[in-house]
C-alpha cells in the first residue's frame, strides 16, 4: 500500500485503498443433512460460487467453515458436504493443481508448527479441510480450495473467531431469528455483511465504506 501511495499521480487523482480482509461460511448441519441428493449438490455449487471464483482469494471468499449443530450432525455434514464439493471441484475448477499444492502445503507446515490446526481432510490437493483449534484466528491463507474447518455447538460460539479482519459471513440452515441474533453478538465487533450462501461475491455500489459510483465517476 505504501509502495502503490508513492507512485506519481494527476493532482485530481482519487485513491481507494482496501483492507486485507477474509472471509468465513456458517452451516447449519442438520439442516443440511436433511436435504435431499439434489438440494445437496446445489448448495454445494452455490458455496463453489462463493469460494473457488478468483482460486478462493478475493476478499469475499470463504477461508473457513465453521459448522453449527450436535456431534454426531456436524461429523456427517464434514464427510457428505466434502464429498459432494469435491465432485464438483472435479467437474468445474481448472486451474494449476500442482503450484496451489505447494502453497497448501507451506502453509499447512506452518498451521501445524504453530498448534493453529489439528487434523487434514484431503484428497488430491484441489479440496482440503483443516481442522482449527478452538479459538484461533484465521490470519494467513493459501486459496486455491483449502478451508479451515471448526465445529461449534451454537452460533454464539462463532464470536472468538470475529473480528475486524472479517468482511463476509455465508450462511445456511439458520432461521431468520438466529440470524438476527447473530447480528447482535457480533455488532461492532466485525463482519461487514451476512448474505445466505452463493451470494457472498454478489457486488454492491456500496464496498468496505465506500460509495464506488461516487467515487470513480465523476457525477457533477
Amino acid at each position: 500500500m505504501n509502495l502503490f501511495s508513492q507512485l506519481p499521480k494527476k493532482e485530481n487523482a482519487v485513491d481507494l485503498l482496501f483492507a486485507d480482509r477474509i472471509s468465513y461460511s456458517v452451516f447449519k448441519t442438520g439442516v443440511y443433512n436433511e436435504l435431499g441428493p439434489g438440494e445437496k449438490r446445489k448448495t454445494a455449487t452455490e458455496f463453489y460460487k462463493d469460494a473457488y471464483s478468483f482460486n478462493q482469494k478475493g476478499c469475499s471468499c470463504p477461508q473457513a467453515i465453521f459448522l453449527v449443530g450436535n456431534a454426531d450432525e456436524n461429523r456427517r455434514f464434514e464427510k457428505e458436504f466434502y464429498d459432494e464439493l469435491t465432485a464438483i471441484v472435479d467437474a468445474k475448477y481448472e486451474t494449476d493443481v500442482y503450484s496451489l499444492s505447494s502453497l497448501k502445503i507451506n502453509r499447512m507446515a506452518a498451521d501445524a508448527a504453530e498448534s493453529r490446526i489439528n487434523g487434514v481432510e484431503a484428497g488430491d490437493m484441489r479440496v482440503v479441510f483443516t481442522h482449527l483449534e478452538a479459538q484461533t484466528s484465521v490470519t494467513e491463507t493459501s486459496g486455491g480450495g483449502m478451508f479451515y474447518t471448526r465445529k461449534l455447538d451454537s452460533i454464539r460460539e462463532l464470536l472468538p473467531y470475529v473480528n475486524k479482519k472479517i468482511q463476509t459471513l455465508g450462511y445456511f440452515g439458520f432461521t431468520t431469528a438466529e440470524m438476527d441474533e447473530c447480528r447482535k453478538l457480533i455488532s461492532g465487533k466485525g463482519i461487514d455483511r451476512i448474505v445466505p450462501v452463493g451470494q457472498a461475491l454478489n457486488f454492491h455500489y456500496r464496498w468496505d465504506g465506500y460509495q464506488l459510483l461516487e467515487s470513480l465517476c465523476n457525477l457533477q
